[in-house]
C-alpha cells in the first residue's frame, strides 16, 4: 500500500503536466469545467486553470502514476470537494478504469465507472447520494 501525504504542493509541479494531460482526456470524453465553482474574480481561462489543479486532482494524478492498474485510489482531504471536482473525478474514473475514493471533511465519495455515491460522516445513519455521468447528461438535454 502506498501512502503519500500532501502537505506542501511546491514539489507537485512535476505532476502538473500529467494532470493537464488527464484533464485534456476528460474534456475529450465530455467533461466541461464548472467555472462557477472557482471563487476567484479572474478571466474564464484562469478559473479553469485554478479548478484543474485542486489538491484531490493532484493526488489522483500521483496515484495514477504510482499505483498499479486496477488498484483503487484513496484520497483524504480536510476540506469539502467543489462541484467541479465531483464531475471531473467521475470522468477520471471512466478514463482510468479505476475506483476512486475521496474522503472530505463531511463525506466519503466513491467514484466508479462515471458514477458517484456519497456517504455522510456526521450522522449515525448513512446518507447515500448517487449520481452518474449518464444522469447528468440527460439533465442537460432538458
Amino acid at each position: 500500500m502506498l501512502i503519500r501525504r500532501f502537505i506542501c504542493l511546491a514539489w507537485a509541479t512535476s505532476l502538473i503536466p500529467n494532470l493537464d494531460e488527464l484533464m485534456s482526456r476528460c474534456r475529450e470524453a465530455g467533461y466541461i469545467p464548472a467555472s462557477q465553482s472557482a471563487m476567484h474574480e479572474v478571466e474564464e481561462e484562469e478559473r479553469e486553470h485554478a479548478l484543474g489543479h485542486h489538491s484531490e486532482r493532484l493526488a489522483i494524478a500521483f496515484g495514477l502514476l504510482k499505483i498499479g492498474p486496477g488498484v483503487p485510489i484513496r484520497v483524504v482531504k480536510n476540506l469539502r470537494m467543489c462541484e467541479d471536482c465531483h464531475t471531473a473525478i467521475k470522468h477520471i474514473s471512466v478514463i482510468s478504469n479505476r475506483e476512486i475514493n475521496v474522503r472530505d471533511r463531511l463525506r466519503f465519495h466513491h467514484f466508479k465507472d462515471g458514477s458517484e455515491q456519497s456517504y455522510c460522516l456526521k450522522t449515525t445513519a448513512l446518507y447515500s447520494h448517487s449520481t452518474s455521468l449518464s444522469k447528468i447528461a440527460s439533465e442537460g438535454d432538458d
